[in-house]
């Protein structure tokens, strides 16, 4: 029995191994090998090995230790798995588990080791516990990035959506401030606001397309309009979206039609208009690895960032172009 225990335990770590790095790589089946070693190992297999001990043991009090660490693993596993799958009530699991040891196991140990001379550290269950524990955090480190740092990327996507939505309503009011009489005027600025509101489409299309992909809950944060709350979506953290065949032909699109729109503005203002011309070229350039090295290895947020940015400049560029053109 007791042989067919470690092997079951060693099949738990395994799966929850693998889970990891395939978590880290960003790989396929990585959140179905996490939740099935960690689930195994909570709920199967620290229950029979801690059963299995539990019997075996002679001193009744020693007995309460057991149970202790059965909930301290229990809370400190789920709370590890909830936050690297993005998991909701994940930050009322850690804020439980973390200190739980501490404060509830790490005392009633001491209690028995001063009542009871012969338990020490070399006690398999305290080496397997701690051992466990800081596994388990040090997994969740490597795999999550701080918070903070995500929280400032939503900020800045955020800022630069309503600098876009401000430049939108200066652009809208130079088109209807137009007379009859300057309808050749009128014609040019409608095409290219026409050709803006299809890079805005396409930019916003990427984007939910991304959360999406990412994880299909993300579905809920994205309302009947396409306006995303990303402070509502999951996976913030991923990584690699570049490197899918799908996000790699829609940011190649997305290159094409900033370059096809970079030349309809600079064709549409006189050619003297110099200093207009280089800042065009400026917020509206795509070298010939420009996609690759805006999007490939950056998290989630950081290209929802991007792409953010890049509409913003595409509004810019739409109100000089225009402010230009009517004056």
């Amino acid at each position: 029995m007791k042989n067919k225990t470690y092997i079951f335990g060693v099949v738990c770590v395994l799966l929850i191994t693998l889970g990891g790095i395939f978590k880290i790589q960003h790989w396929p089946f990585a959140g179905i090998l996490l939740t099935l070693g960690v689930t195994l190992s909570t709920l199967a297999f620290m229950p029979i090995a801690l059963l299995n001990s539990y019997k075996t043991e002679t001193d009744k009090k020693l007995k309460k230790l057991y149970i202790i660490a059965y909930i301290c693993i229990f809370i400190d596993f789920a709370g590890m798995l909830f936050k690297i799958q993005h998991w909701p009530g994940a930050g009322i699991f850690l804020i439980v588990s973390i200190p739980l040891p501490f404060v509830l196991f790490l005392p009633a140990y001491l209690l028995q080791i001063r009542k009871n001379k012969q338990l020490n550290y070399n006690n398999m269950l305290l080496v397997l516990f701690f051992f466990g524990y800081f596994a388990a955090i040090t997994a969740l480190l490597a795999i999550n990035i701080s918070k903070d740092v995500l929280d400032d990327y939503v900020n800045s996507a955020n800022n630069y959506e309503q600098q876009a939505k401000l430049t939108n309503h200066q652009t809208s009011a130079i088109i209807e401030g137009l007379s009859a009489r300057d309808s050749i005027k009128k014609e040019a600025l409608l095409k290219i606001n026409a050709k803006s509101a299809s890079l805005y489409k396409l930019i916003d299309k990427i984007k939910t397309g991304i959360i999406r992909n990412v994880d299909y809950n993300n579905q809920q944060a994205i309302d009947a309009e396409g306006n995303v709350n990303l402070s509502k979506i999951y996976g913030l953290d991923d990584r690699n979206i570049y490197q899918r065949e799908e996000f790699k032909a829609k940011a190649i699109e997305l290159k094409k039609g900033l370059s096809e729109y970079r030349n309809l503005l600079i064709t549409s203002l006189n050619s003297k208009e110099v200093e207009v011309t280089d800042y065009l070229n400026h917020i509206l350039d795509t070298p010939q690895n420009w996609q690759f090295n805006k999007f490939d290895g950056k998290l989630m947020i950081a290209i929802i960032d991007e792409l953010s940015a890049i509409k913003k400049d595409v509004a810019l560029a739409e109100l000089e172009t225009l402010s230009v053109i009517e004056g």
